[in-house]
């Protein structure tokens, strides 16, 4: 473009301002990032480009999700290795091992023989991933206290001993061998 002598002053300061204002538009310095140069090129400069960041929405601090199988965020809970989960127990029937959850029912079968009680971890029973501590009346007193404190909910229980099946079951069985507990109350 070229001017003629009878383009006035004014007329070549607004067009001077017009084409830098274009220029300078594409050369915006804050925030940028610059763009390395390419080693292959030692002549091309470094381009500055405009970036906007997104506006921050206000995040809150949330607690991990709880895991419906392992439904706690105690801490010592969740120190308990996968192996020993109730829910991994079908895969170790038929050795002496520990299985750990929550008490989900305490039942007594008062009209079988033997009165056995029940305490289902985990599930409850149908289910055919549930595990149960079996305890023959005979054996209450032995185990009195910790059945009234898991009957009340909100309990968890370290069982080891024996693990066998019956009808598919996992079970833990007080009289097949010695079993140790120990159990967890709601906090």
């Amino acid at each position: 473009m070229t001017m003629s002598s009878t383009t006035g002053p004014r007329a070549r300061a607004v067009l001077f301002v017009l084409a830098a204002s274009l220029w300078l538009a594409g050369c915006s310095t804050y925030p940028y990032r610059t763009r390395e140069p390419d080693p292959y090129e030692p002549w091309a400069p470094t381009v500055a480009t405009a970036t906007r960041r997104a506006p921050q929405a206000d995040v809150t601090w949330a607690p991990p999700p709880v895991d419906p199988l392992w439904p706690t965020r105690d801490p010592e809970l969740l120190a308990v290795p996968e192996s020993e989960r109730w829910y991994t127990a079908h895969e170790r029937v038929g050795t002496t091992t520990t299985v750990v959850g929550p008490v989900v029912r305490v039942y007594q079968a008062t009209q079988s023989q033997g009165m056995p009680i029940f305490v289902d971890i985990g599930v409850t029973y149908p289910d055919s991933r549930s595990v149960a501590l079996v305890i023959w009346a005979d054996a209450y007193p032995d185990v009195a206290e910790m059945l009234d404190e898991v009957s009340g909910g909100g309990a968890w229980l370290s069982v080891t001993g024996y693990l066998s099946t019956y009808r598919g079951r996992a079970q833990l069985d007080i009289d097949d061998g010695p079993v140790e507990y120990r159990w967890w109350t709601a906090r």
